[in-house]
């Protein structure tokens, strides 16, 4: 069994650790949890957590919420790593929430469309900062594509660089959702940093219709909302919505944003006032300090530089050459051989590493006409090794080594 992260382990049917109410593990990287003392394998590994059937659909569709009220429940930013058994559960029936809209909570056929590496932060001022790193381009484009015409979302990931981060709490009484906020070590509120807060996902609603250069903003704005104003006169709110940001604007203003994510272009939707979390919230939240006074911008989406935190911790198998922040390709399809007289073990190709590869297709460029494509080219090779290792896998069995590598210099004569 090959489990990635965020993936889910679970046993539907019977008890499982001695309860019918444990169904599994959500298995999670450690962010900067403290692990001292901790008796652990070599990277790469998981960490386990111990979910109660009623967060199943939760793990499944969105596990960023989850693990977040978990934080909450134990007050451990920006969550722990560690299951507690025979617990009430943190969520009951899925019952009223946004995210019943967006995702499938019964056959998990379509989910909200989660970007690695994509952060929204909620600044000191109110506006929305939705930053995109540009090698998950293919990702944007994938949600873009499987967007309706009306709606736009997105899932975020753990901001490293907030201090506090939306929650989504339900009320076991009703089933409704309401926001709460987790903060790190109250001794770490001094940075400057600290007033901004993170949100788990963002949707963009083309609900409002479009104004004329002359109209006045919509009435009725609630303490959670904000106007904003942008080509052509149109007006828009914002708001805060369970443990993410929803903002509504008109349809013209959703094709454009589409089509600047799709151009990978920087856009942003201007506002000349905005309260983004409602004013209970910051009752009881005396470190979410944000201020109503005017600015000039409510939404923006940037285009950063690539995301490289990755493999961090892994090394070769070869000669422990570190692998951090070296790109890398999942196989997901299943390259496995198996010898004629051994029914026993079987060899997988797991990952592709592409060591230099931005260099090394560059200078390809420049100097042929016909493009390579390095996968296509890692799968001819893995294909070969594997066929090659399979008569010997008993010996390799034997010899403890379950994590195998080849590393393969390309250039253009071979």
């Amino acid at each position: 069994i090959f489990i990635r992260p965020w993936g889910i382990s679970s046993c539907v049917d019977g008890e499982f650790l001695g309860s019918k109410d444990n169904c599994g593990f959500l298995y999670i990287q450690r962010n900067n949890q403290c692990i001292e003392n901790l008796f652990l394998p070599e990277p790469p590994y998981l960490f386990g957590i111990l979910l109660n059937r009623w967060e199943l659909p939760w793990a499944n569709v969105f596990p960023l919420r989850v693990m977040f009220r978990f934080g909450l429940q134990y007050q451990y930013y920006p969550w722990p790593l560690f299951g507690v058994a025979n617990r009430e559960p943190v969520y009951g029936e899925v019952g009223h929430t946004i995210l019943s809209l967006l995702c499938d909570f019964r056959s998990y056929s379509y989910t909200l469309p989660t970007v690695r590496g994509l952060t929204i932060t909620i600044k000191e001022h109110g506006s929305v900062s939705v930053r995109i790193p540009r090698n998950r381009y293919e990702e944007i484009v994938k949600g873009l594509n499987q967007s309706l015409a009306h709606v736009l979302s997105f899932g975020g990931c753990l901001n490293q660089i907030v201090q506090q981060h939306l929650v989504a709490v339900q009320n076991p009484d009703d089933q409704q959702y309401s926001t709460q906020v987790i903060k790190t070590d109250p001794t770490l509120k001094k940075n400057p940093l600290s007033s901004s807060t993170g949100s788990s996902f963002i949707v963009i609603n083309a609900s409002l219709r479009s104004l004329s250069p002359t109209s006045s903003p919509p009435t009725g704005y609630s303490p959670v909302s904000g106007s904003l104003g942008v080509g052509g006169g149109s007006y828009g709110k914002s708001s805060t919505i369970e443990d993410g940001v929803m903002v509504q604007v008109d349809l013209e203003t959703l094709k454009l944003l589409k089509q600047a994510l799709k151009d990978m272009k920087d856009y942003t939707i201007i506002s000349n006032k905005s309260v983004v979390l409602p004013q209970q919230l910051m009752e009881h939240n005396e470190n979410v300090n944000f201020n109503s006074d005017p600015i000039e911008q409510l939404v923006e989406f940037i285009w950063i530089e690539n995301d490289r935190d990755i493999n961090l911790g892994i090394r070769s198998p070869i000669d422990y050459f570190p692998m951090d922040r070296i790109q890398n390709s999942r196989i997901h399809y299943s390259l496995t051989h198996q010898h004629a007289n051994n029914t026993h073990h079987n060899l997988r190709w797991t990952d592709i590493y592409f060591i230099d590869c931005d260099n090394f297709m560059r200078r390809l460029q420049t100097t042929t006409e016909h493009s390579l494509d390095p996968t296509k080219l890692a799968d001819t090779i893995a294909k070969g090794f594997i066929q090659a290792l399979t008569p010997v896998s008993d010996q390799l069995k034997e010899a403890n080594c379950y994590k195998i590598g080849l590393r393969a210099t390309i250039d253009r004569e071979n």
